[in-house]
């Protein structure tokens, strides 16, 4: 099901949710997926569009019995001025991910300095532990065909071995093409355009 209505120039809310039913259960599709039952869980979204003052979409899941929320995904971007600030909420219940963070946030905040070029800071947030799990500085520069950045980044996630790490980064890019560099987890690289 579906409602969504628009206002003024190009505002927009909208609501969807849903359950899907099969006619046998299918075992062969883990839990995370929603695919295993015959009754799915319901998932639902909501999305409010003002432009760039505010954006936000909200993303869920809740158990198809309890009606708890096994998953939250809800994320907030607004622009004012020279300005721009993001944050985003996740929250996985542990039998959908084991051993995965459980709550986390990210935020973001960049301003528009002069002629294309923009400092940054971005923070990636296990909740439940209480520990930065990535921090980035970067000083961005970006016209109509060409994206650089210049960052400082530091995680406190280890994989095996691997982590903590520092480090700089340069990141560049043909706004039409894509870029080079980068992509450790916890950045956005797709939302760098937006900057």
């Amino acid at each position: 099901v579906r409602a969504s209505a628009r206002f003024g120039d190009n505002r927009s809310a909208s609501v969807t949710c849903g359950q899907r039913w099969r006619s046998e259960a299918t075992p062969g599709f883990r839990c995370a997926t929603n695919a295993n039952e015959e009754r799915s869980d319901f998932v639902g979204a909501a999305n409010l569009d003002f432009g760039a003052p505010l954006r936000s979409n909200i993303r869920l899941r809740l158990d198809q019995d309890q009606l708890s929320p096994t998953r939250i995904d809800a994320d907030l971007i607004s622009t004012l001025g020279r300005v721009t600030t993001y944050g985003r909420y996740f929250r996985v219940d542990e039998t959908l991910s084991p051993g995965a963070p459980r709550q986390e946030l990210y935020s973001d905040i960049s301003m528009r300095l002069y002629r294309g070029w923009s400092v940054g800071y971005g923070l990636r947030r296990d909740l439940d532990l209480a520990k930065n799990l990535f921090q980035e500085a970067r000083l961005t520069y970006l016209d109509q065909c060409t994206f650089i950045s210049l960052a400082y980044r530091q995680t406190e996630t280890t994989v095996g071995r691997l982590g903590p790490e520092r480090g700089f980064e340069i990141r560049l890019g043909l706004t039409t093409l894509g870029m080079v560099g980068g992509g450790q987890a916890g950045s956005d690289p797709s939302r760098a355009f937006l900057r």
